[in-house]
């Protein structure tokens, strides 16, 4: 069975520091993995100002992970980052974008 691309935007509260959101981070890589997928990149975007409040956050850590999994295993992956304290949002997308560099940051992930 073969994999699809998929990309996923989280953005991180802004109280959590570097090693909470790298630990959070860990998490989802093993998730991926241990569903069978393959993590082909993370990608740290900063923390920038939201468009508008998430949970009374008006700041977020941003990261974009790229990686390849079955479709199944996108629901257990919710499941694991749902519970996950310091996470404000997320975003899973199949990624059919090629790679692309826009406003300074690479896109696309780097799938072969």
């Amino acid at each position: 069975m073969n994999n699809n691309n998929y990309e996923t935007m989280f953005i991180f509260k802004p109280t959590l520091n570097e090693d909470e959101i790298k630990n959070l981070l860990e998490t989802v890589h093993e998730s991926i993995t241990k569903n069978g997928g393959e993590v082909a990149d993370s990608q740290n975007f900063g923390r920038r100002k939201l468009a508008y409040g998430i949970k009374k956050n008006k700041e977020g850590a941003y990261y974009l992970v790229n990686f390849k999994g079955q479709p199944q295993s996108i629901s257990r992956l919710e499941k694991v980052i749902k519970v996950r304290e310091g996470l404000q949002t997320e975003r899973i997308n199949i990624a059919d974008i090629d790679d692309k560099e826009i406003g300074g940051y690479r896109y696309g992930g780097g799938f072969e």
